[in-house]
């Protein structure tokens, strides 16, 4: 997920507001609005079905289309590949009642289509009272490959939410 970004790329870190992975200080400065695979995305997201984040800092983070102060993170999503048939299942438990579990397979059907399936189911409380989050979320990604050139990428994603905060009740589908 993002809290790791810190340790692999410097001036980076995750604003930890807890609700989403989208909040990240660039250099100081906050980024609200990430991009997923290039597009904006208004949906809290899980780090479940991210292949790799690329950072992009300062101005130069126009090239995706809107430019922030401090910089820019694209995710980019996992893809069913060809390679061989692999399932991981993780199992997590931390403080404040964290309890998240993922699944994620990936099955080559044959040498034209693969299929992977991805899936996670996360609970979560906070220091402050009567705030907590429960986030579901499912990815169906399909690679079909009708020639050795040619290849199709499908990306099919729900997502259920609930966050309780203090103020307000927020649901999002």
């Amino acid at each position: 997920g993002v809290e790791g970004l810190g340790n692999v790329v410097p001036s980076i870190e995750a604003e930890g507001e807890g609700f989403s992975e989208r909040l990240l200080r660039f250099r100081g400065l906050l980024t609200r609005f990430q991009l997923y695979e290039f597009m904006p995305r208004q949906l809290s997201q899980d780090s479940y079905n991210v292949d790799r984040i690329d950072i992009v800092r300062g101005s130069n983070s126009l090239v995706y289309g809107q430019a922030a102060p401090g910089g820019k993170a694209n995710f980019l999503a996992k893809r069913a590949t060809f390679g061989k048939n692999e399932t991981t299942i993780e199992f997590l438990v931390g403080e404040n009642d964290l309890v998240r579990s993922s699944l994620d397979t990936n099955y080559v059907i044959n040498e034209k289509l693969a299929v992977r399936i991805m899936g996670v189911q996360k609970e979560q409380g906070f220091d402050q009272d009567s705030k907590e989050q429960e986030f579901d979320g499912a990815t169906i990604a399909l690679t079909y490959r009708p020639t050795e050139k040619t290849e199709f990428q499908f990306h099919l994603e729900g997502v259920k939410e609930n966050r309780n905060t203090s103020p307000a009740i927020y649901t999002d589908r």
